[in-house]
């Protein structure tokens, strides 16, 4: 498995996460 690869699908897993906290948080504020 490619480590740059595994790095980048992780990070933009977080990202997508982190989005969707914010617009929870932001429509249930």
């Amino acid at each position: 498995m490619n480590e740059a690869l595994f790095i980048t699908l992780a990070f933009l897993i977080m990202m997508a996460i982190i989005v969707v906290a914010v617009l929870y948080l932001e429509r249930h504020w």
